[in-house]
């Protein structure tokens, strides 16, 4: 049996795992943000041992490490299996529009969820390789979102293109708008086993030819 002090150091030890995992689902963090998260949680902890506990968790490989100068972040890496936002914006664009269409509808899912222009990278990670019907956005626009998505964990190939939805009339676009909602309601209920919570009405499907 293992002495007291040793016995609840381990407990300390399993505890503090859980405050920074949990910390860390919210969203990506520098080693300062979770040292102020942990604080704020009775944990007054030097930065060096956090920063040494951060990169245990990463060699251990519960957490991604990126270098962002001149901090390094620290994120979450799935479990076995797990689904990020991309795949299962994906699997619901095809279950929601044509093979033809799933692609677009990406594009229209992903911007009106980040309200940025969404990178072709970002379209590879939801399974589609082809560029769908989009407008190719450039300039200041593409390099604000760029800078705001190196802070994150993604990383962008150079010269990554940037798409936001296209449309050919008012109508078009309230139509791609209604499904795009149709598929984040879809993963909000499917995330929270909402559906017996929810009225069931047909599935909305992109109508219509385009």
């Amino acid at each position: 049996m293992l002495p007291g002090p040793v016995f609840e150091e381990l407990e300390r030890g399993r505890a503090l795992r859980e405050h920074i995992l949990e910390i860390l689902r919210d969203g990506p963090r520098s080693i300062s943000q979770v040292v102020a998260a942990l604080k704020a949680r009775g944990y007054k902890l030097h930065r060096l041992a956090v920063a040494g506990y951060l990169k245990a968790l990463a060699d251990a490989d519960l957490l991604d490490e990126r270098e962002i100068p001149p901090a390094k972040v620290y994120g979450v890496k799935p479990g076995p299996g797990a689904r990020d936002l991309y795949t299962r914006v994906g699997e619901q664009c095809r279950e929601h529009a044509s093979l033809a269409d799933a692609g677009r509808l990406c594009v229209q899912v992903l911007s009106d969820l980040m309200r940025r222009p969404v990178f072709k990278e970002e379209l590879r990670r939801a399974g589609f390789e082809s560029v769908p019907l989009a407008e190719e956005v450039a300039g200041e626009e593409r390099g604000v979102a760029r800078r705001f998505l190196a802070r994150s964990t993604l990383k962008l190939p150079f010269n990554d293109p940037a798409f936001r939805p296209a449309y050919r009339d008012p109508e078009e676009q309230d139509r791609w708008r209604e499904l795009s909602r149709a598929v984040l309601g879809a993963m909000v209920r499917e995330e929270y086993h909402a559906g017996a919570l929810a009225v069931t009405t047909k599935q909305a499907t992109l109508g219509g030819g385009d």
